[in-house]
């Protein structure tokens, strides 16, 4: 005896289907506002943030958030033998005490209070997505090659600081600083950064709101402060210029933010958007290093090519090396080292770069040199000139950031450098900075 199908009707179907998207969407809310903060199209339609919002706390009030949170505990127990985890960390040594001899005391009559850059031995690199990729690469294998430096590197795309509910990177830092344990932190946060920033947990500041820049300057400050905590300095790298012009303006905002934090708290901000920018301020497309040409970055506009990561962490690199003591590996280059004074004249510091050529127990003559103007930002710094200079000639060569008065100059840096520095008998003074470097012509033959 056959049976006639039962069928449903639309009405019932309808309401069921309406029923199990209602109920999916009130307990997956905060995975669904999640992917809508995440959208820069999606993030910026008001109202579907907003309804999103009420349907987290409709399903807190529910307990169906409680009940997901659950379900995700159980989840992780039953993946954890089949997932990769980081190595378990290694006890390491501590870092050797810096074998240097410290600058001598200052005691003798007119000495000016005395600053010297640290020489850094571990460095941790953090960021998301140019750091787990190109950028990160290259510093992982760049870092290592100055003398006694160690590295590691930590990366995560698609994060920021913007968004610690994705992931917390103030904690992150925490634990890998302690395990660790740095002199310096290299950052490059910002590309993710964009967007409306979480202020407990319904209430968020939007980008477009005039809070917003408070908002995200806290969290810079914040990675700033764990480092110095666990006695790193910091140096935080810029967005580059984006190709997409929206894009652009938001990375210019963020850029002109995170400069501001973190010079006031007296970290070292390095920018990078001129170095991905053509000399009339465009978005570059290609790029010229070490005899090879290719595109600097990759096809989304965003992320670097490796030759375009390679040509950014040599320019960071020398900035990096005007403000802590980096020994390169190549005999050819003098060390760069960081000085500074307390001017009394000025009621200010002084900062200067000594290039001092390699010898051990030498005494050099020396040169004090003039900046031109454009010499104090890249593109334009003649640091690896000076470098090579300094070594083939035998000469320290001592280049103030700036041009000091001629009082500050006689009075009180040619002191400072004859009480710090290994040079031998008065200094000469090049005003023309560009004609001293510039290679000499070879003699003509009879």
């Amino acid at each position: 005896m056959s049976r006639e199908p039962r069928y449903v009707r639309p009405l019932a179907l309808q309401i069921s289907v309406w029923s199990a998207v209602a109920f999916l969407t009130v307990y997956g809310a905060s995975h669904v506002r999640d992917e809508i903060t995440k959208s820069e199209e999606l993030g910026q339609v008001e109202w579907l943030a907003d309804v999103a919002t009420s349907a987290m706390k409709l399903s807190d009030t529910l307990g169906l958030s409680a009940l997901d949170e659950s379900l995700q505990d159980v989840r992780k127990a039953i993946n954890a033998p089949y997932t990769v985890l980081e190595a378990e960390p290694v006890e390491e040594p501590p870092p050797p005490p810096d074998v240097e001899p410290p600058p001598p005391p200052v005691a003798e009559p007119g000495a000016l209070p005395h600053h010297v850059g640290a020489r850094k031995r571990r460095v941790l690199v953090i960021g998301a997505s140019s750091i787990q990729f190109a950028v990160g690469v290259e510093f992982e294998k760049r870092l290592p090659t100055y003398d006694g430096v160690k590295v590691k590197r930590f990366g995560q795309l698609a994060t920021g600081l913007s968004r610690p509910d994705f992931m917390d990177w103030p904690k992150k830092l925490e634990a890998l600083a302690s395990q660790f344990k740095p002199d310096l932190v290299i950052t490059n946060f910002g590309g993710n950064d964009a967007q409306a920033i979480p202020v407990g947990k319904y209430d968020k500041t939007k980008f477009t709101d005039p809070g917003w820049d408070d908002e995200y300057a806290k969290r810079v400050k914040e990675i700033i402060d764990i480092s110095k905590k666990h006695g790193a300095d910091v140096v935080m790298l810029g967005m580059p210029i984006m190709r997409k012009v929206s894009f652009k303006e938001k990375i210019t905002r963020l850029n002109r933010v995170t400069k501001k934090t973190a010079e006031a708290e007296g970290a070292l901000y390095i920018s990078t958007y001129e170095m991905a920018s053509t000399p009339d301020g465009e978005y570059r497309k290609t790029i010229e290093y070490n005899g090879k040409r290719g595109l600097m970055r990759t096809s989304d506009g965003i992320h670097y090519t490796r030759l375009g990561a390679q040509y950014v962490v040599e320019q960071v690199m020398q900035a990096i090396q005007r403000r802590y003591r980096f020994v390169d590996p190549e005999p050819e280059l003098a060390v760069p080292q960081p000085h500074g004074f307390e001017s009394e004249i000025l009621g200010e510091r002084v900062d200067y770069v000594a290039y001092v050529p390699r010898g051990e127990g030498e005494k050099f003559s020396w040169v004090v040199m003039t900046p031109k103007p454009a010499w104090s930002e890249w593109p334009n710094h003649p640091h690896r000139a000076l470098q090579r200079a300094a070594q083939s000639r035998k000469q320290i060569v001592v280049l103030p950031k700036e041009a000091p008065p001629p009082d500050v100059l006689s009075k009180e840096l040619m002191r400072d450098v004859k009480r710090h520095l290994p040079v031998d008998g008065d200094a000469t003074i090049v005003e023309d900075g560009a004609a001293w470097l510039a290679p000499k012509a070879a003699p003509k033959e009879p």
